[in-house]
C-alpha cells in the first residue's frame, strides 16, 4: 500500500482588518479548508502532529492568538501576547520539546516556546518576515529581514541566542521574501528575493556557508522561492513564474 503524506497549513481570506482563518490540509484526495475563526488578520502559521492535534497561530486586532484542536471538532483559543501582528510576520514549528513560534510586531522580533503548557517569550532583536526551522537537536533557527540585511538567529547547546549576518541588500533593491532550509550540520541555506521599483526588476539569490564564509549564487529564475533538503541531502526549490509553479532539484 502506498503511504500518502498530509500537507497542512492555514490561510486567511477577507479584508486586512477582518478575515476568516481556515485550517487547510491535503492528503492526496484533494484540498480541504475548514473555517476556524473570524476577525483574523494579516498572517497565520500552523502545525499538526501524528496524533491529529492541530495548532494555529494568527493575529487578531492588536493581539497574537493561538488556537488548537485535538482529534475532534472543538477549537480552543488563547492570547499569547498583546501585540499587533504584521503581514507574513510569523512562523511555527513543532518538536519533541514542544511548540516553537517566531513572530514580528512593528519590526520587533520575538520567540515563544511552550514549556509545561505555558508560553515563555523572549525579545530577540529587530526584523520582520521571519522563517524558522528546527535542527537535528530540535533547536530553532530563524532567518529574518532586518532593514537592509538578513540575520540568522540560533541557540547554542546552552540555550543562548546567537545572531549572525547572512546577507546584505543588493544595491538599491529591497528584500521582499526569504526561504530557508537546514543542512545536516544545522547551517542554513537561504534564498533571498529582492525587487527594484524603478526600473522594476526581481532577483533571487541563494546564500550558504562554505569553508566558514557565506557564498552567494544568483539563481536563474526571478521569483519567490522556498527550499528544502530531502533524505539524500539534495536541495529542492519550489518557485512560481509566469508559466506556473515549478520544481528544481540539485
Amino acid at each position: 500500500m502506498t503511504e500518502v503524506s498530509t500537507v497542512h497549513g492555514c490561510a486567511i481570506q477577507g479584508t486586512l482588518a477582518n478575515g476568516r482563518l481556515y485550517d487547510v490540509s491535503s492528503d492526496g484526495s484533494g484540498l480541504k479548508a475548514n473555517m476556524v475563526a473570524e476577525s483574523a488578520r494579516w498572517a497565520c502559521s500552523g502545525t499538526r502532529d501524528a496524533d491529529g492535534r492541530t495548532d494555529l497561530f494568527f493575529g487578531r486586532a492588536k493581539e497574537f492568538w493561538h488556537g488548537w484542536r485535538d482529534d475532534g471538532d472543538t477549537w480552543s483559543f488563547e492570547i499569547i501576547a498583546e501585540v499587533p501582528i504584521g503581514n507574513s510576520a510569523l512562523d511555527s514549528a513543532r518538536g519533541p520539546n514542544g511548540l516553537h513560534v517566531v513572530y514580528s510586531s512593528i519590526w520587533k522580533l520575538f520567540y515563544a516556546h511552550m514549556v509545561d503548557e505555558k508560553w515563555e517569550i523572549k525579545r530577540l532583536g529587530n526584523g520582520g518576515y521571519p522563517v524558522m526551522r528546527l535542527d537535528g537537536a530540535h533547536r530553532p533557527h530563524i532567518v529574518v529581514i532586518n532593514g537592509t540585511r538578513v540575520d540568522w538567529w540560533r541557540q547554542d547547546a546552552e540555550g543562548v541566542w546567537i545572531v549572525e549576518l547572512v546577507y546584505r541588500q543588493s544595491r538599491s533593491k529591497e528584500i521582499k521574501h526569504l526561504g530557508m532550509a537546514l543542512d545536516t550540520a544545522g547551517s542554513p541555506v537561504v534564498v533571498v528575493t529582492e525587487s527594484n521599483a524603478l526600473p522594476w526588476s526581481v532577483e533571487t539569490t541563494l546564500v550558504q556557508k562554505r569553508a566558514g564564509k557565506w557564498v552567494e549564487e544568483v539563481l536563474p529564475w526571478a521569483a519567490r522561492t522556498n527550499v528544502a533538503f530531502d533524505g539524500q541531502q539534495r536541495l529542492h526549490a519550489v518557485f512560481a513564474d509566469e508559466e506556473g509553479v515549478k520544481h528544481a532539484v540539485r
